[in-house]
């Protein structure tokens, strides 16, 4: 065969079917932009490749309730379960620890904060990277009366310490103590996960069961062991501590691939966008192949020819492999050019949007580089081969005697029919049933959008308070704190309120579960769970949120008086509460967390400041006199004639508290509408790719049943001529194919 002529023949075909031929392009570059985005996703979230010497053995250690099937957040184990496993991990060649430390540095004229952790000196050693000055963190800075230490990242050594020459042995007030630096990491290091401060962690060995310690485990697998070797082994350890200890009843342990210690209760989400993307690949390779088979049959005559005058089957094989082979490459030309601006759309949204840069975990990159390169390039041999091959065994099966006697089209059509038929069925089926899928997440996600109703939102500036620090332990020296704050922010000629809670309006900091106490539940009700927030006086009122019944909480609502709680309209409506819920007594037990219940009296009714149809609604408030948790949010309403920019206001604001208490640092500065938002974009990206997937299919099944239909009209056409010639009109012919195109889909319908 020669090659070249073969190629320019087969080139002169696509260009005398164009219209068939840019189809087939369309389908192919269309499943790109939808395949290679659900791909770009999946690998960053959960099965990226860790950028380190063995980064393939580096893994997540979790743990799961096996009574509840609930995962538990990443900083879940305590000291006592972390000393048990390191004492019987023969699957590991080490394991260490760390924990999220928000960590403040307050050496200048005001407190800063950056992502900080705890780490053991092991766990830092994982990522097998030099510090760019200095020395990593070693056992010894571990050891009970070392000297504190701490390394710091290339972006704090440039930005805090404006990249001092002499960073090395610096005495830095971290944390409200002092502690020595002893490196800088290179630039864009952040490991685990997007720490900027590297703190020595002491594991204490003496620790007891149940400890509140909140660490994450990782761990460096031997050579050769696997993942669920080490799963079976710590399984076993954690069954010990189960049957010993009834802190640890019905826990198990898994070893994961380390990126999945970003996500909780996450994977199956991934894993069911990742078959999304499966299921498209699949529905490309029946189009394709369906449409070649179309193409096929309408030169089957001259395929006939060619064999009769010499040609070989191999050969005849060949060019349509080739035929299939040049479309499959012009749709992958056009399909990655497409990707690649979706892909780089994608990456501004989540560094740019979404997230900060520095803020995002080390290994997100969602841009088409050339590991995407190369599996959009598998993709093509995948679609070329699975529909390719099939076009080109079922093109020579047919009789050339046959064929050339003037039966060609409607005998070839006629011996594809009940494979055609049933590739139709699939590829309808499938194609619903990525709707149906795609339309239940949508219809999901459209609950989780944030609908917050404050008024003025957009004149509200908020921003972040950590108390994390040893002088900050109990509650009074925080409100007064909040007082000082308070009376120094209320200074400034352009603010009009300022405020305090757990979390933003129409967001929560906690989960509890409701029993109503005075009332009488039905025989069998389960409690509801509500999201909590903690709030302080006049909370409402500074917002321009009115109180629809009773009042706000007040100063003597403090810990030595009665427990009161604010509620939602949609919590009276959900409790059956009527029309004087004031006065009632409700239960309150804190969800996913140790805790005891208290009964709390409702003192006040609200407006519901989020979905009702939530997991858990916003509907529950309780006092920071009475209740005064470990972060706030700082709202602050700025009068309508404010000039100042939000620079302006965050370095005024920061600059002022430092009067309170130079190292509790105020951060992420936003605008709350800003915030709503952001929030909504995040949930609006998940959304779109929903949405995509959707679209993409419905036009992947109206494709498959043109297919469908071409082939059945070549198959019919004699039968077509006769119904013309005794006198059928036109659109009673279209009726036949019509009822049986609707055939197919409410077929395919009801299986998807």
């Amino acid at each position: 065969m020669n090659l070249w002529y073969e190629i320019s023949y087969t080139l002169r075909s696509i260009r005398k079917k164009l219209g068939f031929s840019a189809l087939c392009v369309i389908v192919i570059a269309l499943g790109y932009a939808i395949t290679m985005p659900i791909y770009s996703i999946v690998k960053n979230f959960a099965y990226s490749a860790v950028p380190f010497v063995d980064g393939d053995r580096l893994v997540f250690i979790r743990q799961t309730n096996q009574i509840t099937g609930r995962e538990y957040d990443s900083n879940s184990f305590d000291f006592f379960q972390f000393n048990a496993i390191d004492a019987e991990d023969s699957s590991f060649e080490q394991i260490g620890a760390y924990r999220n430390h928000q960590t403040t540095l307050s050496d200048g004229d005001y407190a800063q904060r950056f992502n900080g952790v705890e780490i053991t000196s092991t766990a830092f050693g994982f990522s097998s990277t030099s510090p760019q000055l200095g020395r990593p963190l070693l056992p010894t800075d571990e050891s009970p009366g070392s000297d504190p230490v701490a390394v710091i990242s290339h972006f704090v050594w440039q930005n805090y310490y404006s990249g001092a020459p002499d960073i090395i042995g610096k005495q830095s007030r971290i944390n409200s103590e002092f502690r020595t630096i002893v490196g800088v990491m290179p630039p864009d290091y952040s490991f685990p996960q997007v720490a900027e401060v590297w703190l020595p962690f002491v594991i204490d060995n003496a620790a007891q069961p149940g400890g509140r310690d909140a660490i994450a485990i990782i761990g460096m697998l031997e050579d050769g062991a696997t993942r669920r070797q080490a799963s079976i082994e710590l399984a076993a350890v954690m069954e010990r501590l189960s049957s010993e200890f009834d802190v640890y009843e019905g826990r198990s342990i898994e070893v994961t691939p380390y990126t999945h210690g970003l996500i909780t209760n996450g994977i199956a989400l991934f894993n069911s966008i990742g078959g999304l993307g499966v299921c498209i690949l699949v529905l490309i390779c029946l189009n394709v192949g369906n449409l070649l088979l179309v193409r096929t049959n309408e030169r089957i005559s001259e395929l006939a020819i060619r064999n009769a005058m010499g040609a070989t089957r191999r050969g005849l094989v060949a060019h349509i492999l080739l035929e299939s082979l040049i479309i499959c490459l012009m749709g992958t030309f056009f399909g990655l050019a497409l990707s690649f601006f979706i892909l780089e759309y994608i990456q501004f949204l989540f560094f740019e949007v979404l997230l900060e840069p520095r803020e995002a975990p080390f290994w997100f990159d969602f841009s088409l580089n050339l590991q995407g390169v190369v599996f959009g390039f598998g993709m093509m041999l995948f679609i070329w081969l699975a529909s390719g091959v099939f076009t080109g065994w079922r093109s020579i099966k047919h009789d050339i005697a046959t064929i050339l006697s003037g039966h060609a089209k409607g005998t070839a059509v006629k011996d594809n029919g009940k494979i055609n038929r049933l590739l139709v069925h699939i590829q309808i089926t499938l194609s619903f049933f990525l709707l149906v899928v795609s339309g239940c997440y949508l219809f999901a996600l459209q609950s989780e959008y944030d609908q917050a109703i404050v008024p003025d939102s957009e004149r509200i500036v908020r921003a972040s308070i950590d108390f994390n620090y040893p002088s900050y332990e109990n509650s009074e020296a925080r409100y007064e704190f909040t007082q000082n704050l308070r009376d120094l922010l209320t200074s400034i000629p352009e603010m009009e309120s300022v405020s305090f809670g757990s979390a933003a309006p129409g967001y929560v900091s906690g989960i509890v579960s409701v029993d109503q106490g005075e009332i009488p539940q039905s025989p069998g009700q389960e409690a509801h769970s509500y999201g909590l927030s903690v709030i302080d006086a006049d909370y409402f009122q500074n917002l321009g949120i009115e109180i629809q019944q009773g009042r706000e909480f007040e100063p003597l609502d403090t810990v030595n008086s009665e427990a009161v709680v604010i509620v939602g309209e949609g919590f009276v409506r959900a409790q059956q509460l009527g029309d004087s819920p004031l006065g009632r007594s409700v239960d309150l037990r804190p969800v996913y967390r140790d805790g005891v219940s208290e009964t709390a009296r409702i003192v006040g009714v609200v407006p519901s400041l989020g979905a009702e149809d939530r997991d858990f609604p916003p509907e529950i408030y309780r006092p920071l006199t009475q209740l005064f948790p470990d972060s706030l949010v700082l709202l602050m309403k700025l009068r309508p004639d404010a000039e100042k920019t939000l620079g302006e206001v965050e370095r005024e604001v920061v600059t002022l508290a430092t009067m309170a208490d130079r190292d509790i640092p105020i951060y992420s500065f936003g605008y709350l509408i800003t915030e709503i938002e952001t929030n909504n974009n995040a949930i609006g990206f998940f959304v779109s790719l929903f949405s995509t997937a959707a679209i993409g299919a419905l036009v992947l099944a109206v494709i498959g049943v043109y297919g469908l239909i071409s082939r059945s009209v070549m198959a019919r056409a004699a039968e077509i001529g006769i119904r013309r010639a005794i006198g059928s009109s036109n659109s009673m012919v279209m009726r036949i194919f019509l009822r049986q195109a609707f055939t197919y889909l409410i077929v395919g319908t009801l299986i998807g």
